[in-house]
């Protein structure tokens, strides 16, 4: 049984379940999950199509320009901070390794037609993904950006690791911050006010 100040959310995708809610401390948070259940029978229909009967990608993609690039290889932390973004106005595009953000962010800024949308506002960058984990993938954006091959860009940790010497890691990679897992929103729009101008 679900406590009353939680709410179940379907609007994204009917198999992946959130809870958006409040902890003790008052912070509201969103964790989303993975279930088998009588109640979530799996089905591809439903991994294919949302509540609201449209394909998952015409809620998620557009060729509108994303705010933020989410890197993380777990699709049910992305749609978490999505949520949590969405809150604040802000729209994101993702990369599911750190390889695939490097080329995202080169490419934003060589195909922009505007200056404003030749970089991302904020990039959250997952520590541990296949291909090229996140503290290679952050040394390499910001070698990138020290040679104003690419334009300046604060890249944030998004991380379950708590201990001193894995946060320490991520600044000495070329990580402007760290916010840990699971992302609470309070903590999020101090993020956001930190570094997006």
């Amino acid at each position: 049984m679900l406590l009353p100040n939680y709410l179940l959310i379907y609007q994204y995708l009917k198999s992946t379940p959130c809870l958006q809610g409040v902890n003790k401390f008052g912070e509201s948070y969103v964790s989303c999950f993975k279930i088998d259940s009588p109640f979530f029978p799996p089905s591809n229909k439903s991994r294919k199509r949302t509540q609201l009967g449209l394909p998952l990608s015409k809620l998620t993609e557009n060729d509108s320009p994303k705010d933020i690039l989410v890197v993380d290889d777990d699709p049910i932390n992305i749609l978490g901070l999505r949520l949590l973004l969405s809150k604040l106005k802000l729209s994101i595009d993702v990369a599911y390794n750190g390889q695939q953000a490097v080329e995202k962010v080169q490419n934003k800024f060589k195909t922009a037609k505007t200056t404003a949308n030749s970089r991302y506002k904020l990039i959250f960058m997952d520590c541990q993904m296949p291909v090229m984990d996140g503290y290679e993938a952050s040394r390499i954006l910001t070698s990138l950006m020290k040679n104003a091959e690419i334009p300046e860009t604060a890249i944030v940790g998004c991380t379950a690791f708590t201990a001193k010497n894995k946060l320490d890691e991520c600044i000495a990679s070329g990580m402007s911050g760290v916010i840990t897992k699971p992302v609470v929103i309070d903590k999020l729009k101090g993020i956001i006010k930190k570094y997006i101008k």
